[in-house]
């Protein structure tokens, strides 16, 4: 069995997760006027850093890949998917670095913690309990 290219993508994993989040994280800066995320539907502001960022990649996008095709093809699989969410034809000024996937996945992954968040608080629960669920 050639475990090459599950290597490859594990060793590659970190970095480009790394490089999505910092995308996205200038993208909410110019966007928002700082670093947060904000979603007028549910009225949350999320403050945000490139660690959060990671953290919610690697959880619920990461992780979801992970739990449907297993450790190896699902690390694979996250890697290909995080490589193709950076804009390869260098757009910044329209994308902050993201391709148009990157930014519809980020933004879908972002409004579904957001959503999250809006359900708890109107429920009267702690925020932490529920943040510490993925949402995949």
């Amino acid at each position: 069995m050639n475990t090459e290219p599950y290597m490859n993508a594990a060793e590659s994993l970190p970095t480009i997760r790394e490089a999505v989040s910092a995308c996205y994280l200038v993208r909410l800066k110019l966007l928002n006027g700082g670093p947060w995320y904000q979603n007028e539907q549910y009225s949350i502001r999320m403050e945000v850093s490139s660690e959060s960022i990671c953290f919610a990649i690697q959880n619920n996008i990461e992780g979801a890949l992970i739990e449907e095709y297993g450790a190896e093809q699902g690390t694979i699989n996250s890697a290909e998917l995080l490589n193709a969410m950076i804009d390869q034809t260098l757009q910044f000024d329209r994308t902050r670095g993201l391709s148009e996937l990157g930014v519809t996945v980020m933004d879908e992954l972002f409004k579904s913690l957001a959503e999250m968040a809006y359900e708890t608080l109107s429920q009267g629960k702690p925020l932490t309990a529920s943040m510490n669920q993925p949402v995949h």
